[in-house]
């Protein structure tokens, strides 16, 4: 006979390799469909909550960061709890201050080669390398910060037939 605290002891199931794992991924939902969760749930009752259900094989937990991020693009404070494959939202009712959109950084000329660089990242002054590889405009700026001179120049001696 089983005691309450013997019960658990022997696991029962099929053992698998991790292979055999299912993995469990996010649902591909767009920026937008959040934003209009956020805007629906203005128009609940201040004691209704809104259920969202998806698949049970989806992964909901990595879904609380996204619905954060649509509410305060909205300037409202939303709350989220999950339960298995569902997803609860409510409002809290606690306006904040609507995040601005930063557009990304205005293309700048690059310090070697003089061409145009769209949507640079922060503090980039020449082209970027593919991979692991280093552009030509990179080693050229580089050698140019040991050896003193411009980059531009440096880039033009690499460049000009012997």
């Amino acid at each position: 006979m089983e005691t309450p605290d013997t019960k658990f002891l022997d696991p029962e199931g099929d053992a698998i390799t991790r292979r055999e794992i299912p993995t469990a991924h996010p649902p591909r939902v767009s920026k937008g469909y959040w934003d209009s969760v956020v805007r629906r749930l203005k128009l609940l009752e201040d004691d209704q909550v809104l259920r969202l259900v998806f698949p049970p094989d989806t992964q909901v937990e990595s879904l609380r960061s996204s619905i954060h991020w649509a509410g305060t693009r909205a300037g409202r404070k939303p709350g989220v709890a999950t339960r298995g494959a569902c997803v609860y939202v409510w409002d809290l009712d606690t306006p904040r201050e609507p995040k601005r959109y930063r557009p990304p950084r205005k293309a700048i000329t690059c310090a070697a080669c003089g061409k145009v660089i769209e949507r640079p990242r922060f503090k980039q002054l020449v082209h970027a390398g593919i991979g692991n590889k280093k552009s030509a405009c990179q080693k050229a700026l580089r050698y140019a910060k040991r050896h003193g001179g411009s980059a531009r120049e440096v880039w033009s001696r690499m460049r000009s037939p012997i």
